[in-house]
């Protein structure tokens, strides 16, 4: 965006005399230069104050006379617009008189120049909504890219979950497996070697540490045996049903 810098001719300044206000000759649309008592300056058209007051357009057209008058030496602050002098600032600004160490009024703005500053702020406009776009289309950008990273992360994360379950029931099997083949049921080991076990307990005879062993593994030995038998089975294979014959 192009800066614009603007040198605009200053009237004669009222005198700040200690016998004078210089308040008194301001009016509603004159055009001023505020200088503050830090030293910097600002340039703007005074209106009236917004703050509770009913919302109408900042600007008075420059060289017309307001609808409202104002006494400024009876004011406790200054309220200028800055739409004119700063084509880039749509607004105003109040500044209390405790702050003001000097007050200039400005010639009026001529018809060449006021057209020249809206043509600025046009393009300043133009550029701001531009600008605005483009912004919005690399948000979206990036809110899309965040989008698909997160459902990337959340993919791996749930393959990564599902592997680690994989891997722990496979572990468990194996487990399983393993004391199968320590007490395989062709060699006798089952739910009536269970039951000769618990009565040898039950008669208070000692059990060898392969019974022992046995009772105390006896449910996975159980989940052991149903895993081997759906494994000896292979997956199921869901029955196609029969095509229904049209009549």
């Amino acid at each position: 965006m192009k800066q614009i810098f603007m040198i605009l001719p200053l009237l004669t300044a009222s005198a700040w005399a200690q016998d004078e206000d210089p308040y008194k000759s301001l009016s509603l649309g004159d055009r001023v230069q505020l200088t503050f008592r830090s030293g910097g300056t600002i340039s703007g058209q005074l209106v009236i104050n917004p703050i509770g007051r009913a919302v109408k357009p900042a600007s008075i057209k420059p060289g017309s006379e307001p609808e409202e008058k104002m006494d400024y030496s009876k004011e406790a602050a200054l309220t200028v617009d800055l739409s004119w002098e700063y084509p880039g600032l749509n607004g105003t600004m109040t500044i209390t008189k405790k702050e003001i160490r000097e007050v200039k009024k400005l010639q009026h703005l001529d018809k060449e120049t006021i057209e020249r500053l809206r043509k600025q702020r046009e393009e300043i406009q133009k550029d701001l909504v531009h600008k605005n776009a483009t912004n919005a289309i690399e948000e979206t950008k990036k809110e899309k890219m965040a989008e698909a990273e997160r459902k990337r992360l959340e993919a791996e994360e749930k393959k990564e979950k599902e592997k680690a379950i994989k891997e722990a029931q496979e572990a468990a099997n194996k487990k399983k497996l393993e004391i199968l083949n320590q007490f395989p049921p062709e060699a006798g080991w089952g739910p009536e070697k269970l039951k000769d076990i618990n009565g040898k307990n039950t008669r208070r005879q000692p059990l060898t540490e392969q019974e022992k062993a046995f009772l105390d593994n006896f449910g996975a030995w159980a989940e052991a045996v149903k895993l081997r038998e759906d494994m000896l089975k292979g997956p199921e294979k869901k029955e196609t049903p029969p095509e229904e014959k049209k009549p």
